[in-house]
């Protein structure tokens, strides 16, 4: 979040070189995310095939995802070579993770009195309700309402 809202804040002076490195970078950790093994591998069709991925990492990542689709489309087509597969691929990891944020709030047993509903699951364990977590999770929902990402 950082990162973007310092691409947001240099200007257009003598500092469009800076944006330009912070907006690559900014894209490249999100293609990061997209490639990593917990998003590539682990988070598919909106479930958890590995039993202690954990909602942190992928509230946290959705949001960074929600920052990199936005500056991804506020690029005009030819500063960004393979700007459509970029933005297709952060496109379908976030529909994943949104998926998964969604599956993750049944995964509570019942009669757990702390946690149900919430946005803290890692595993086998750990049930609780983490308002970090959710923040991330609504940040990146508004982030991706606002530009008109399909939802699921």
């Amino acid at each position: 979040q950082s990162l973007a809202k310092c691409h947001d804040s240099l200007g257009f002076d003598l500092t469009i070189k800076k944006k330009e490195e912070v907006r690559n970078y900014v894209i490249e950790m999100c293609l990061e995310i997209c490639d990593s093994r917990s998003w590539k591998y682990q988070l598919a069709r909106g479930q958890s095939f590995y039993i202690n991925l954990e909602t942190v990492e992928i509230a946290c990542g959705l949001d960074a995802l929600a920052e990199g689709i936005r500056i991804v489309l506020e690029q005009e087509r030819d500063l960004l070579p393979d700007n459509d597969a970029k933005l297709f691929k952060m496109k379908m990891q976030a529909i994943n993770a949104l998926y998964f944020l969604e599956w993750s709030q049944g995964q509570v047993p019942d009669g757990v009195v702390v946690g149900k509903g919430g946005l803290g699951y890692g595993g086998t364990e750990v049930f609780e309700q983490r308002l970090d977590v959710t923040g991330h999770a609504i940040s990146a929902l508004v982030k991706l309402r606002n530009l008109f990402v399909l939802l699921p």
